[in-house]
């Protein structure tokens, strides 16, 4: 198969989902730069299925049998919380706490697996390097918060509700930020405009920005509430 440079001018869907760039450069690679980039890509595919199993996993594992209907043990960003969990009002018992914490463990190691998919191909245009850089701090940010999420979830502090809400708030609104980022850069890429695109990126980041600190005003709130779970089943941070 040839395989030529790697340039923004993308789908959404490569926007929204992290996959691999599939617009053609007009120069095509030698034979050498082909095998370079063929190793690469498949090493990063690797790193995208062991990712793809954790979550499978999550799903599954009968460790998490106690909160399984009562969060989304693993969710598309763009999906609605679904209506039984968006209404539950309880707080979880100490034995949910106890599913909680080693959720939050296995979710960490799933994000992990995740972050090693975060590596620029070779033959990669600057553009869609520099996109892809911000989205990866946008993911970090949004995995942190969710985070903060599930150890007030665990300690008690928010219901069942509450979180599932907020969880997918974050990430909707982190997926609009990375939407407006991407076709402003790419329209900036198109023309050629090497300022606009460095414009789009610092209004997307200080978008992002604007986003951080709101969630964490509001995680301040939530952390201010009693803790309502006995602390070993307090997910360890």
């Amino acid at each position: 198969m040839k395989r030529t440079a790697l340039t923004f001018g993308l789908g959404s869907f490569f926007a929204l989902t992290g996959g691999c760039a599939t617009q053609h450069d007009p120069h095509a690679l030698s034979g050498d730069e082909q095998a370079i980039l063929g190793s690469a890509q498949d090493e990063r595919a690797g790193h995208f299925a062991a990712a793809r199993q954790c979550g499978e996993e999550l799903t599954t594992s009968e460790s998490f049998a106690a909160i399984r209907g009562k969060v989304e043990l693993v969710r598309g960003a763009d999906e609605s919380v679904p209506a039984d969990i968006a209404a539950n009002d309880s707080y979880p018992t100490p034995a949910e706490g106890e599913a909680i914490a080693a959720w939050a463990r296995a979710r960490q190691q799933c994000q992990a697996l995740s972050r090693a998919t975060e590596t620029v191909l070779p033959f990669t245009s600057r553009s869609v390097t520099l996109y892809w850089s911000q989205v990866w701090d946008i993911n970090r940010g949004v995995a942190a918060s969710v985070d903060a999420l599930v150890l007030a979830l665990s300690q008690g502090r928010l219901t069942y509700g509450e979180f599932g809400q907020r969880r997918c708030e974050i990430g909707r609104e982190s997926q609009q930020i990375k939407m407006d980022l991407y076709q402003a850069a790419a329209a900036a890429d198109n023309r050629r405009d090497e300022a606009g695109q460095r414009a789009a990126l610092a209004a997307a980041r200080d978008a992002y920005q604007a986003r951080l600190r709101a969630w964490s005003s509001y995680l301040d709130t939530v952390n201010s509430r009693p803790i309502a779970v006995p602390q070993q089943a307090v997910v360890e941070r």
